[in-house]
């Protein structure tokens, strides 16, 4: 097998699953900066296995120049940790094949590493990083030759072939990793203009919100007459409930920014009985049959009774909400020494697999006149008591929330 087909080969293990990666970036939208750069590392790593797995042994000359391609880009995207694992590797099956001669690989990684900082901290440029690296193959790979004993096989215009192949490849590379770059801070900007999108929608609904009890509080008092006694017992009720409502709303929306939580030790079995109790008149008007399977027990945690009775109302809510009528609620208990699972599941419309990726930003919501406020509340007022919530929902099937919290004590 000649240079020609080595040099392809190895072309084709850098720059394949490249294309691959770009491909997968402009087919999702909805993946974090997090999850794009774990798939790159393992991109790299694919890169670099094909390398050693199918070009070292076919193909040594133009695979030593090559193989240091994923620990440049990987270098270039800051990946300081997997350019250490990637050295390492490296390293490894070099000093594998070359036992004598470990302490100058290291020291040529060292090299690698400290070209590296000279580019982070904006000492040297990207195609002047490139070059010393181009150069540490060059030195790296003449060593090789020199050592296997077939420096003398490499006819005079095969190193500035090899050469040039390593730059272009690497160019393509960086080119490919620009455009990575560009795609997700592309679809970063529009999660961003969707998140402002949602807020203005949101504001809009929320003063259209305090804007209908300020116009029913209005109507009342211009009707009011102090002089009547009547007035007083009608619409003094009415429109302090109008005002409190407000206030709710209000103190909802600053809520989903910064949540106190005032703990204490509480039976949260008696919570529960407590809010089943006030919903059942509801259940009944919508004609939603429940079944509700508590523990009996006792089980106290440190939390706050008023926060999470806002919780459970809000979920037990948008479950009577999801039903139509004669919808059945299920709630029940799971309990051991440490934690406490609520499950709450209904038999309504369901929520689809893009909508429930989506369910606990704030603002987020599918009600024609919801605020997206309850669901991201109450998922922050989770959280600030240890607990998790999660959502498990099928369209045409059901909703299923999972509530769990660490426990103080379980009491016969």
């Amino acid at each position: 097998m000649n240079l020609f087909e080595g040099l392809v080969l190895n072309f084709v293990f850098i720059i394949f699953p490249m294309l691959l990666y770009l491909f997968y970036l402009v087919q999702t939208s909805n993946t974090g900066k997090k999850e794009y750069d774990l798939f790159l590392d393992f991109v790299l790593i694919s890169s670099l296995y094909l390398c050693i797995r199918f070009g070292m042994p076919y193909f040594p000359m133009s695979t030593m120049f090559f193989i240091t391609i994923p620990l440049f880009l990987a270098y270039q995207k800051h990946r300081t940790v997997c350019s250490f694992i990637y050295s390492f590797i490296l390293l490894s099956i070099q000093t594998a094949y070359y036992q004598k001669s470990v302490y100058i690989f290291i020291g040529i990684y060292i090299l690698y590493f400290l070209i590296y900082e000279c580019y982070h901290y904006k000492k040297l440029r990207r195609k002047n990083m490139m070059l010393y690296f181009l150069l540490l193959n060059v030195f790296t790979t003449l060593f090789y030759m020199m050592y296997t004993g077939k420096l003398s096989e490499m006819a005079g215009i095969q190193m500035p072939i090899l050469m040039i192949a390593t730059f272009i490849v690497t160019y393509l590379a960086c080119r490919f990793i620009d455009k990575e770059s560009e795609i997700v801070n592309f679809h970063i900007s529009l999660k961003e203009i969707e998140k402002q999108k949602q807020f203005q929608n949101s504001l809009f609904k929320i003063t259209h919100e305090i804007k209908n009890p300020i116009a029913v509080c209005k109507g009342y008092l211009d009707m009011f007459d102090v002089n009547n006694p009547e007035h007083s017992k009608k619409y003094i009720p009415i429109i302090k409930e109008e005002i409190e409502r407000t206030l709710v709303l209000i103190q909802d929306f600053l809520a989903t920014s910064h949540v106190k939580i005032n703990s204490e030790e509480m039976d949260m079995n008696l919570l529960l009985e407590e809010v089943i109790h006030n919903f059942k008149p509801i259940l009944k008007q919508k004609r939603i049959e429940l079944d509700a399977s508590l523990d009996d027990r006792e089980y106290y945690m440190m939390g706050d009774y008023y926060r999470l009775n806002q919780v459970l109302i809000n979920l037990f809510k948008n479950a009577v909400e999801a039903m139509k009528e004669h919808g059945k609620l299920h709630i029940h208990t799971k309990v051991d020494q440490h934690k406490l699972m609520i499950y709450i599941k209904d038999n309504g419309e369901g929520i689809s697999d893009e909508n429930l990726k989506k369910i606990a930003e704030p603002f987020f919501t599918t009600k024609e006149h919801g605020t997206g406020l309850g669901v991201g509340l109450s998922t922050e007022i989770v959280k600030k008591h240890q607990g998790t919530i999660e959502y498990h929902s099928k369209q045409g099937v059901g909703t299923t929330v999972i509530l769990t919290f660490p426990l103080l004590a379980v009491y016969e």
